[in-house]
């Protein structure tokens, strides 16, 4: 009896020493801006927060209200958003698939920048929204675009390019047809929100091809929740 109790206590240890460690290395992101450098240009992603903000009391009938927020709450500290586009998507997309929110995002666009030979940000939406605006780092590949039968059943030549350029970025090998994901990147996904089903179908397609779910990321917040908690947004390129 008493040795069940120690292995718990061991358990309950060990699952609490992994939240920390989990925990601590989300800590660097919070309330701090991370400056990465692509071509030679520094681009810095912070949390706009305005003082006022950090004055602001967090209760029941300061936080919801007619608008969701009340006219107490200064105007720099909440945004006008779109709550009924689209079709609603689940928390748990696949089985295999982790669902991230913002602070991983964050840990994931500095892995792009330490290693993007491992690691991909990529943005699933059609080319008009990327154009608009996207979360930095992120590379455009269309959900639309993407098409995961067989090379060898595709007869457009636009199509095989697309198929090429699409394999070529995410680092999986086509060998006489056969696709090699050993070396596949670790990809992390999004769009628009969670009403947004245009990275939810590029996940899916990607797994249809092979890809290993446990090197795909889905953020469902997508760029509607990036903008709602403050942090930069930067041009398409």
């Amino acid at each position: 009896m008493l040795r069940s109790h120690i292995v718990k206590l061991i358990i309950f240890f060990l699952l609490i020493m992994d939240s920390f460690a989990s925990n601590s290395h989300l800590k660097e992101f919070q309330g701090h801006a991370l400056e990465i450098i692509d071509n030679n240009k520094t681009i810095t992603i912070k949390r706009f927060k305005s003082e006022k903000c950090g004055k602001q009391l967090i209760d029941v009938d300061l936080t919801f209200g007619g608008s969701y927020a009340s006219q107490k709450v200064s105007s720099e500290c909440k945004k006008t958003f779109i709550t009924t586009l689209g079709l609603l998507q689940p928390m748990h997309l696949y089985k295999g698939v982790k669902t991230v929110a913002e602070l991983e995002v964050l840990s994931h666009i500095k892995k792009v920048v330490q290693d993007s030979d491992k690691f991909i940000l990529i943005d699933a939406r059609t080319k008009e929204w990327y154009d608009q605006m996207t979360i930095p780092m992120s590379v455009n590949l269309p959900y639309n675009e993407i098409h995961s039968e067989d090379i060898e059943d595709m007869e457009d030549d636009e199509d095989i390019a697309e198929f090429n350029h699409m394999i070529k970025i995410l680092g999986i090998v086509n060998s006489r047809g056969y696709l090699n994901f050993t070396r596949a990147k670790i990809a992390l996904i999004f769009c628009n929100g969670s009403w947004c089903s245009q990275s939810s179908k590029f996940i899916m397609k990607l797994i249809n091809m092979g890809y290993p779910e446990d090197k795909l990321l889905w953020y469902r917040g997508g760029v509607q929740d990036w903008l709602v908690s403050g942090f930069t947004v930067t041009k398409g390129k």
